[in-house]
């Protein structure tokens, strides 16, 4: 298997769009496009678990009573618990995309005394950065809906 045909086939595992083009992008471009789509895959991974927030939070040790008790609450009947759901993977969706517009360094900060940079890198062994990993927001729309589903995320 050549090294196009590689890329293509990792991309198709990450679930993301049209393979060919994000394979076709590293290649012609040299953007590190495999670790952008590997972090939206498992961006839009954290959004599909949220779906289950209300059984976690009613079983946790971790969280707090009024948490625990907002989410006993909740806990009605399945339509309800799947509505809450649906709200709970559209709000961890739009947290997300805030975070990654931070990383991107597309957003001020607000309240940043030591006017801090934000950034997402890939390290390389020895933990040491290797590549920046930007522009996630370009792209995460299109990932996002194509794995967590249109109906949670409109692109």
């Amino acid at each position: 298997m050549d090294k196009q045909a590689d890329l293509v086939k990792k991309f198709a595992m990450l679930g993301v769009p049209d393979p060919e083009s994000w394979a076709g992008s590293q290649t012609r471009e040299g953007i590190d496009q495999i670790s952008r789509a590997t972090m939206l895959r498992a961006m839009a991974d954290i959004v599909q678990e949220s779906e289950g927030m209300v059984k976690l939070f009613r079983e946790a040790d971790w969280v707090t009573d009024p948490v625990r008790n907002a989410a006993n609450r909740l806990s009605i009947s399945d339509e309800a618990t799947e509505d809450i759901s649906t709200v709970a993977k559209a709000a961890v969706y739009h947290a997300l995309s805030s975070v990654m517009v931070l990383s991107d360094g597309s957003a001020v900060i607000e309240n940043n005394p030591e006017n801090v940079e934000i950034g997402l890198f890939k390290l390389d062994e020895n933990f040491e950065p290797k590549s920046q990993i930007n522009g996630l927001h370009e792209s995460w729309s299109s990932v996002a809906s194509a794995i967590v589903g249109k109906h949670i995320v409109k692109a």
